[in-house]
């Protein structure tokens, strides 16, 4: 397998250990419990042969489906997800070896396009990249006064009218990212707009996973980390000193030799009724559902993921009352899930489980202790619905968010099988 099963760089993971060629920093991931949750289905439900994961995210519990033999539907409304979903399960391997190679030498077109304004910005950086300028109270002065547009109609319109393959150096160089990283997902979009989809998706792909381990934050993409300290400004400049490119190429070398599932995969990207209405499938299927669970939206802790996606140079949100784009530059348009709402959740739950008894569905839904809709309430929505109700749960300690706090938090699995009676 080559030193791609080595760990990743300074990463800290493994992708022999991650059984994923994409692994992804993600609040909510299912990675640590997939074989529980697959282990519980095939037990309850024998004759399954479809998985439909309906909410599937960064695809960790597709992914495991697939090796179980299952013929897999992968949908997630959110566009990043749906790339990574694409690079995981459908696109085919041929080329990705050539493509790393010349994603290898991206180096060379950093300045390219409508980047080279970058030289400065970028011979900056270097100087505290190689530690020639050492003062971090300087480091934070750059990064305070590094150019950005203020995501304003007018800014966006002609950005987007010229698109000169600089988003990121434009939007987000010295916040969420590094000036070099900045050109550097700048530079690999670019690269991609000339590929076929297939090879296009499983580049995008590569890079949002890489993205998600090389961001200067801490677990997600909602805040970004800035130098207030001596010791966390040379934290920030190690995670900066990280090359997006070296990382996209690991993932692409060990995407080459990551099978394709043995069953055809289906991977949408609609919300789950959308998707999911000209689907065939029959009763041997089962729906996985594991829905937003708390009343932030993903769409706000991962929104740098979907404008790399997308590429759309978007209007950002605006504080009004400090006069200025809101710190964590999102935005403006960006996708709010009824399960994340607390008004709203019971009724999304509703709507899911008639969904999926009118289709015969048998259901198993992942859902914490700690979500805005109780346990309780889950199953009574879900019996009233037509469905008997078995929970399984297994205890995690889920991380407090880059905060020192960590609390235990029981993952319940909620199995459903149709009610003979309401057949």
């Amino acid at each position: 397998m080559g030193d791609v099963l080595v760990n990743g760089g300074q990463l800290g993971f493994s992708f022999r250990e991650q059984r994923n060629p994409l692994p992804m920093q993600y609040l909510g991931s299912k990675a640590r419990i997939s074989s529980w949750i697959l282990g519980e289905i095939r037990r309850t439900f024998p004759g399954v042969t479809t998985f439909v994961d309906a909410f599937s995210g960064t695809g960790v519990v597709a992914l495991a489906a697939s090796r179980d033999g299952y013929a897999v539907v992968a949908n997630d409304t959110q566009e990043y997800s749906y790339l990574l979903l694409r690079a995981l399960l459908t696109c085919p391997r041929d080329g990705l070896l050539e493509l790393a190679g010349e994603v290898e030498v991206l180096e060379r077109e950093l300045l390219a396009s409508g980047r080279t304004g970058a030289h400065g910005l970028l011979e900056m950086e270097q100087s505290f990249l190689d530690g020639r300028m050492a003062d971090w109270r300087a480091y934070r002065k750059f990064c305070q006064s590094t150019p950005l547009v203020d995501g304003s109609p007018s800014i966006t319109a002609e950005l987007r009218e010229a698109n000169e393959w600089n988003l990121f150096i434009k939007y987000y160089a010295n916040t969420y990212f590094g000036v070099r990283q900045c050109l550097e997902i700048d530079t690999i979009r670019e690269h991609s707009s000339a590929l076929d989809a297939d090879l296009r998706d499983a580049l995008l792909g590569a890079t949002i996973s890489a993205m998600s381990f090389t961001v200067s934050s801490t677990t997600h993409l909602a805040q970004y980390l800035k130098p207030t300290t001596r010791e966390n400004t040379a934290h920030l400049l190690t995670k900066r000193r990280m090359s997006i490119i070296r990382e996209v190429v690991l993932r692409l070398r060990y995407l080459n030799q990551f099978p394709l599932p043995s069953k055809q995969a289906i991977v949408l990207n609609d919300d789950y009724e959308t998707a999911l209405a000209d689907c065939k499938l029959g009763p041997a299927t089962v729906m996985y559902a594991d829905p937003p669970y708390f009343k932030e939206h993903y769409s706000r802790y991962y929104h740098v993921l979907d404008t790399f996606a997308r590429y759309d140079y978007p209007e950002l949100t605006y504080n009004s009352r400090l006069k200025r784009v809101t710190v964590g530059r999102y935005r403006k348009e960006r996708y709010a899930s009824p399960f994340g709402l607390k008004a709203k959740a019971p009724g999304a739950f509703q709507e899911l489980f008639r969904f999926a008894h009118m289709r015969g569905f048998k259901l198993a839904l992942s859902y914490a202790s700690t979500s805005l809709v109780d346990g309780t309430t889950v199953e009574g929505l879900a019996t009233e619905s037509g469905y008997t109700v078995d929970r399984r749960s297994v205890s995690l300690v889920h991380s407090g968010q880059g905060q020192p706090r960590h609390r235990e938090v029981s993952e319940n699995l909620y199995l459903m099988e149709l009610d003979g009676s309401h057949r």
